[in-house]
C-alpha cells in the first residue's frame, strides 16, 4: 500500500514475480551451488568437510551460506580477485596486518543458517545494527564470512554495501564490500559511523560446526 494515498502499488519487482515466479532452490541445492562455486574458485573445501555438513542443512528453505576452512592469514588481494561482478574482479584496500575479528571465528568448515544480507537493516548507523544484532542473539559478519558470501552471491552488492561488523581495522572502523566506481568489487573501510540508504549490515541466526 502506498502510505500517502493508502493505495494499492504494485512493485517492479513484484511484477517480475508475477510473470515468472521464482522457484527456490532446495536446502542440498543450496549446498551444491555453494560448494561447486567455492571448489571452482579453490577455496579449502574438501569431500570429507562437505560430507560432514550436509546433514546439518536445514530442511525448510533458508538462505545460508557454506563457510569453507578460515585460511591463515587470509591473503585479502588474492580473495577479493575472486570475486567477480560483470567480469571485473575485485580488488583489495586494507592492510592486513591492521584487520582483526571482534568474535571468536570456527577455523574449520561450518554454515551460516539463518542469514540476513543486510537488507533489513539499510540506512542505520553500524554501532546500531552491531547492538540490535547482539541483542537479538545473532551473529554479525566477519570480513571472512562476507567474502564468502560475496564470492558466491556477488549481486548482493548490486543491492546494497556491506558492513562487516564483526571485524575492524585500524583503530576500529568497520570493513566493508561494496561496488566502487567503476563497478569494481572492493573491500575497504567505512571510516565513519555513518548510516547509509545502500548499506546494511549482515547477519546470521546461528552457527553451525560439524
Amino acid at each position: 500500500m502506498d502510505t500517502a494515498t493508502d493505495r494499492p502499488v504494485v512493485s517492479k519487482d513484484q511484477y517480475t514475480a508475477l510473470q515468472a515466479p521464482v522457484v527456490l532452490p532446495t536446502p542440498q541445492d543450496l549446498l551444491d551451488f555453494q560448494v561447486r562455486t567455492l571448489k571452482d574458485k579453490g577455496l579449502d573445501l574438501s569431500d570429507a568437510d562437505v560430507k560432514q555438513l550436509r546433514p546439518l542443512v536445514p530442511k525448510e528453505p533458508q538462505l545460508f551460506i557454506v563457510v569453507p576452512c578460515l585460511p591463515d592469514p587470509l591473503d585479502l588481494d588474492g580473495l577479493m580477485a575472486l570475486i567477480e561482478v560483470d567480469g571485473l574482479t575485485g580488488k583489495n584496500y586494507l592492510d592486513q596486518q591492521k584487520l582483526f575479528d571482534e568474535l571468536d571465528t570456527p577455523r574449520q568448515a561450518h554454515l551460516l543458517l539463518g542469514v540476513e544480507d543486510g537488507r533489513k537493516r539499510l540506512n542505520i548507523k553500524p554501532s546500531v545494527s552491531l547492538k540490535n544484532i547482539k541483542a537479538e542473539n545473532r551473529i554479525p559478519y566477519t570480513v571472512w564470512s562476507g567474502l564468502v558470501h560475496v564470492m558466491v552471491f556477488p549481486y548482493v552488492l548490486y543491492h546494497h554495501c556491506l558492513h562487516l561488523c564483526g571485524s575492524r581495522y585500524g583503530s576500529g572502523h568497520v570493513p566493508g564490500l561494496s561496488l566502487d566506481i567503476g563497478g569494481f568489487p572492493g573491500l575497504g573501510c567505512f571510516w565513519d559511523d555513518i548510516a547509509g540508504p545502500r548499506a546494511g549490515t549482515p547477519s546470521a541466526g546461528s552457527v553451525v560446526v560439524p
